[in-house]
């Protein structure tokens, strides 16, 4: 069987904790934020506001200056696309073999990919995402998975017409069985500023947006097979376009460089920690999924005892191969795709929990079927 699988979603539920958030202003270079180093300038500290709320989207300006705090909101305006191509091979019990395969290469894309809160997935470090342009936040589903094999067997093992008598008994009734599992990551969307807000949203869930280091892309920024899952060095804070650009609009002295200057510190003189970055949402895809279980099964019929009477026999395996099957550096905790605030943290990147399925386990079990 072939088969493609396509659908589109209009009007998806769209989570987000901070809908009350300082608006950006959109540049050449980005969307930019208030330089918070200025004195009363944006939404820091701003002077005494006293006309209505805006009604629209109005730069370094919160959505409605009068209030603070959390300000949950929904709403329909997220959007979804899906495709996919579908094989299945299906060989049914004939000549002791049964036998089945099925790939599934697809792209889920969304908006938002939480059905009642913007965090639903473990790859989702936070809630607030920059819902005021969709397309900052439009790439693969929290959940996609590109690529996904499975395949299953069992074989009844054939006994030879010599076999008699207890060497019969021994040979007799035995089958083998596997499971395998082969499939791509999950993605993942490291953020910056989680704890610092060196945008200057002032909002109660700050978030921002990293930019690649010169030379990194989505694909190399990747460490295959290592606990060190990412490469720190390949997320940076963007860098200004110019030098007129970074004295007019930038910060020049975040307050969590503790008085260094950026060149100081390691970064690019030009880093300015209030320009949003361009990293596109969940770019980057996690470790796969490999895995291969087996089974091993004697029935054993007594027909004294029943025509359906049967004492069954099963070694089940369970990663035979003992591979390691990572997961995604942990965002949940704060930390595992926390790059920079605006310094890099040390335990970005760095898988440090159980893997996908166990490692390699075998069980004995006696099974009476009556």
């Amino acid at each position: 069987m072939v088969a493609y699988a396509g659908s589109r979603g209009l009007h998806n539920p769209f989570q987000t904790d901070t809908l009350n958030t300082c608006f950006p202003k959109k540049t050449d270079a980005g969307y930019l934020f208030p330089n918070t180093a200025i004195p009363n300038n944006g939404c820091n500290n701003p002077p005494p506001f006293t006309g209505p709320a805006p009604t629209g989207i109005v730069p370094f300006t919160m959505v409605n200056p009068f209030i603070s705090g959390l300000l949950l909101s929904t709403d329909f305006k997220s959007q979804s696309w899906y495709r996919s191509l579908q094989v299945n091979f299906n060989k049914k019990m004939s000549k002791n073999l049964q036998f089945e395969a099925s790939f599934t290469w697809q792209r889920s894309m969304d908006t938002s990919s939480g059905s009642f809160a913007g965090d639903n997935f473990s790859s989702v470090p936070t809630a607030a995402t920059p819902w005021w342009d969709l397309n900052l936040v439009k790439g693969l589903s929290d959940f996609n998975i590109s690529r996904n094999l499975s395949v299953n067997w069992l074989y009844k093992i054939p006994t030879p017409a010599s076999f008699a008598g207890p060497a019969g008994w021994v040979a007799r009734g035995w089958s083998a069985g596997g499971v395998m599992t082969i499939s791509d990551g999950v993605p993942m969307w490291p953020l910056t500023g989680l704890g610092s807000d060196p945008l200057g949203q002032n909002n109660t869930e700050p978030m921002d947006i990293p930019d690649l280091a010169p030379g990194c892309t989505p694909k190399n920024v990747v460490n295959p097979g290592s606990l060190h899952y990412l490469k720190l060095s390949c997320f940076i804070y963007p860098v200004a376009p110019s030098p007129a650009f970074w004295n007019a609009n930038c910060n020049t002295n975040p307050t969590a460089l503790l008085g260094e200057t950026l060149a100081q510190a390691g970064m690019n003189p030009l880093t300015c920690v209030n320009l949003m970055g361009n990293l596109p949402r969940n770019s980057i895809i996690g470790p796969g999924l490999v895995d291969f279980d087996m089974s091993f099964i004697k029935d054993n019929h007594i027909a004294k005892l029943g025509e359906t009477f049967n004492i069954q026999f099963r070694a089940e395996l369970f990663n035979i191969f003992n591979r390691a099957n990572y997961p995604l550096p942990d965002s949940q905790n704060g930390a595992g795709l926390v790059p920079l605030d605006p310094l890099p943290q040390p335990g970005f990147g760095v898988i440090d929990q159980v893997t996908q399925v166990p490692m390699r386990e075998i069980q004995f079990a006696l099974k009476i079927v009556f």
